[in-house]
């Protein structure tokens, strides 16, 4: 018999983190191991237990999840997150990718959706919401047709990105 995944729940509500851990215990193979209602107490418990994936939200009081998963990733290279939030903000999702998410799921998500997601980051691998997904196509996109502006025309667009106007 192989060993349950092993997660933590980050959520400064603690409705949010019951809800999730009755959801995820209710399944065979993943066992909650701890719960954390703030970023810095994430970071503690994460050092601590060491869990396979954890699900952490965004927007949370004292330090966020982006923060959190910075100093997480930097104490636990290894440590696989799954953001579970209501920020659709595009700033959000890139963060949390580039910070080295393994997921990014809105709150709109079914439970399947999750449950299925907490398993497949565990087993090494990248799940997204179909809206998280779009924004990245988008994304690629606009990226893509950047190409084909010269070395210049690129530099002029990001010191106005910065808000250089000169």
């Amino acid at each position: 018999m192989t060993e349950p995944v092993r997660v933590m729940i980050v959520d400064d509500h603690a409705v949010v983190r019951a809800g999730l851990a009755n959801i995820l215990k209710a399944e065979s193979g993943i066992a909650i191991i701890g719960e954390a209602k703030d970023g810095i107490e994430a970071i503690e418990k994460a050092t601590e237990l060491n869990p396979d994936v954890i699900l952490m939200d965004i927007l949370m009081p004292r330090c966020d999840g982006l923060e959190a998963m910075v100093t997480i990733r930097e104490r636990l290279p290894g440590a696989k997150v799954l953001v579970l939030t209501v920020s659709e903000n595009e700033d959000d999702m890139f963060q949390a990718i580039k910070f080295g998410a393994m997921g990014y799921l809105l709150k709109g998500a079914g439970v399947n959706e999750i449950v299925e997601a907490v398993k497949r980051v565990a087993a090494g691998e990248v799940m997204l919401s179909p809206p998280v997904m779009a924004q990245l196509v988008k994304e690629f996109r606009v990226s893509a047709e950047r190409k084909s502006l010269s070395v210049r025309e690129l530099e002029v667009l990001e010191l106005l990105s910065e808000g250089q106007t000169d």
